[in-house]
């Protein structure tokens, strides 16, 4: 058998052949026809030209595989319109009156509400003090607003009674409810005991100031409502007792 040459260079190419393919693969993207074409390219360059031409042949290729720029399809990303936040109106606080805080007396005895006034004196708000019960009333009561009057025909004159002071008025005096003190009667008014008031004398009689009855005018006299003293009849006339005129004489 006959060796020649070529028998040791054929496997040589083949091995060369396989690793240019290799190289294509991951050059071009791992695209399998462009490795194909070249290696029938190289077999063809080889069986003309010999082992010289196809390493010329191979170092060139490489030589421009180098040269070529990669192309890798890389992902472009696309402008996204964002969304514009579009101006919102918002609302306007109006203004509002704020309650101003009136001063507050520090000099205050106590908070009404705590404040609870004794027997004998009554709450007044307005000051937000206890004061006594005056004359003419009485409180028996605790945390009262008030004091209890004394009553009609009655008067006192203490301060701040606790309990009821007060005294019936005698015969010829009065006293109206609230009162500190009796009062007499005037000329020509009568009164009774405990009177919340005097009473007018009748016609035909009469009363001094602070009488507990009217007087009957006696004859020869005469009196109007009301009066103090009985008047003499004139002369020439004449009356009964308790006539309220004189009677002209008939001879």
């Amino acid at each position: 058998m006959k060796v020649t040459f070529m028998h040791f260079v054929k496997p040589l190419t083949q091995v060369a052949l396989l690793i240019l393919c290799l190289e294509c693969l991951h050059e071009a993207d791992q695209s399998i026809l462009p490795c194909g074409n070249y290696a029938s390219v190289f077999a063809s360059a080889f069986s003309i030209h010999g082992d010289e031409a196809l390493d010329t042949h191979l170092l060139s290729r490489r030589k421009a595989m180098a040269e070529e720029p990669e192309n890798e399809d890389e992902p472009v990303d696309e402008p996204v319109d964002e969304p514009v936040d579009e101006p919102v109106d918002e609302p306007v606080d109006e203004p509002v009156d704020e309650p101003v805080d009136e001063p507050v007396d520090e000099d205050e005895p106590a908070k009404l509400e705590a404040l609870i006034c004794p027997a004998g004196r009554y709450i007044v708000i307005a000051e937000g003090k206890c004061r006594h019960c005056e004359v003419g009333k009485f409180n028996p009561f605790e945390g009262a607003s008030e004091c209890l009057l004394c009553s009609p025909g009655k008067a006192s004159d203490n301060i701040g009674s606790s309990f009821s002071t007060c005294t019936g008025c005698p015969a010829g005096t009065y006293a109206p409810a609230g009162s500190s003190m009796c009062t007499q009667c005037s000329p020509g008014t009568y009164s009774g005991p405990y009177a919340s008031m005097c009473t007018l004398c009748e016609a035909g009689t009469a009363a001094h100031a602070g009488q507990a009855r009217c007087t009957m005018c006696l004859g020869g006299t005469y009196s109007l409502s009301g009066a103090s003293v009985c008047s003499e009849c004139p002369a020439g006339d004449y009356s009964a007792a308790g006539s309220s005129q004189c009677n002209a004489c008939n001879f």
